[in-house]
């Protein structure tokens, strides 16, 4: 058994806290799996279960936006505290990029 690291099992709950971390760390997946010592597997499995229970509790869910008319562009604030600023005149192909990269 000499030379092979002993897995460690975490519960749900733990998970579900270390897949938080990371959406409030700022760090890429792999770079905070790094940290964790979790597998990037692993961790995207906790991931989509995490988000999964957002849903089940009432969070993330979609909710109306309306822009303002102003010309002041656009803002997005995530309950983790992310901004996504876009100018006025955005396109939706640059709104969807830009969520795609905050969702990880």
């Amino acid at each position: 058994m000499e030379g092979r690291l002993k897995r460690l099992r975490r519960s749900a709950e733990e998970m579900y806290g270390v897949v938080a971390g990371w959406s409030q760390s700022g760090q890429s997946q792999q770079a905070y799996c790094a940290t964790q010592g979790l597998s990037m597997a692993v961790f995207q499995y906790w991931l989509r279960h995490w988000r999964e229970s957002q849903v089940e509790q009432g969070e993330g869910e979609f909710v109306e936006v309306r822009p303002q008319t102003r010309g002041e562009g656009l803002i997005v604030e995530y309950p983790n505290g992310i901004k996504v600023h876009l100018p006025s005149g955005y396109s939706e192909h640059q709104l969807r990029v830009l969520l795609k990269l905050i969702e990880g």
